[in-house]
């Protein structure tokens, strides 16, 4: 949905932009079950302020972004931080 205004004002190609996130989403995936064990050994509360602070600090430096690249590596370092969310998320509808 927004792949074509994104690509409209940056002038990146569609495929970088859905490689990027498809790259995150992979990215998540993997670090989901590590950050689960994490949060079993750590407690929530640490593992989870982390990945929000990472997150935040990704998104932060994506907005300033000069090049599709650098944002599929924030993109990408985003995701892993969120990795914990989805773990979270499992562990409370369980």
């Amino acid at each position: 949905m927004l792949a074509p205004a994104i690509a409209r004002d940056e002038g990146w190609s569609a495929a970088a932009i859905f490689s990027a996130y498809s790259a995150a989403l992979l990215v998540q995936g993997l670090v989901s079950l590590p950050v689960g064990m994490l949060v079993d050994r750590a407690g929530g509360r640490a593992v989870m302020t982390a990945g929000a602070v990472l997150s935040a600090a990704s998104l932060a430096l994506v907005s300033i972004a000069p090049t599709a690249p650098f944002v599929l590596r924030r993109v990408v370092r985003g995701r892993a931080g969120d990795g914990g969310n989805t773990i979270r998320a499992r562990l409370r509808h369980a």
